[in-house]
């Protein structure tokens, strides 16, 4: 399996850092409720220490904020996965529990602020691509309904249909990551070339600690800055 950013989306970012983590569950591990619970407090305590000015002004954000303004897309209205997930927590201090595997990413977005997303491995079909929608296509966003995407709109896609909405705005439902996914693929992303990759590295290396102590299985990460004619992460 491949990632693959097409030359379209590179006539609007000269490069793109993108960092994976590949995870294979076999179980999980006894005490990593525990872990997880204090893993949350952390990264929330440090998230409050920021404060709404910190997190408004991070790098991290405002080049979110930038690209989507650049995609045509209006921040404030859909603003990056998580800015957005930052602001719910400093507004109510209340983590939400999906499941282990995504509370785990979730935490780790917090404290790298930094768009975290994925999928389960078998529910994919083919390569991943990061393309600029030709026509709109039907989505099927996380919790129900039907959405229909915009002409000109950067998707993450397979060969059956749209993973997710604005680069990394909204995941579709067919592919989320439950309890019951074993194999799974997580994207850490910059559209810049991050100083050679140093800011994505450091979440991806964080990423894989944490899903090492709480799981038995097997965790990899990589990053790749991506430019275009060589846009291809081999997964």
């Amino acid at each position: 399996m491949k990632l693959v950013i097409d030359d379209p989306v590179f006539k609007r970012f000269d490069a793109i850092t993108i960092g994976v983590v590949q995870g294979q569950v076999l179980s999980l591990r006894g005490h990593a409720a525990e872990i997880i619970s204090e893993m949350q407090r952390e990264a929330l305590k440090n998230l409050l220490r920021l404060s709404l000015d910190g997190v408004r002004e991070a790098a991290t954000i405002t080049v979110w904020r930038d690209a989507y303004k650049k995609l045509g897309v209006n921040p404030k209205r859909y603003p990056p996965t998580h800015e957005a997930m930052a602001l719910r927590l400093l507004k109510n201090g209340k983590w939400p529990r999906i499941g282990s595997i995504v509370d785990i990413y979730l935490i780790n977005q917090v404290a790298h602020l930094l768009p975290h997303g994925g999928y389960d491995v078998d529910c994919l079909d083919g390569d991943i691509s990061l393309t600029v929608g030709q026509q709109p296509y039907e989505f099927d966003p996380i919790g129900g309904g039907r959405e229909v995407t915009e002409i000109g709109e950067v998707l993450y896609r397979d060969a059956a249909a749209v993973l997710t909405r604005r680069w990394n705005y909204r995941d579709c439902d067919r592919a989320k990551i439950t309890e019951q996914t074993r194999r799974f693929i997580l994207i850490v992303e910059l559209p810049s070339d991050d100083s050679g990759g140093r800011t994505v590295a450091a979440a991806v290396e964080d990423l894989v600690g944490r899903y090492q102590s709480c799981f038995d299985g097997s965790f990899q990460g990589c990053v790749r800055v991506l430019f275009s004619g060589a846009g291809t992460v081999e997964l």
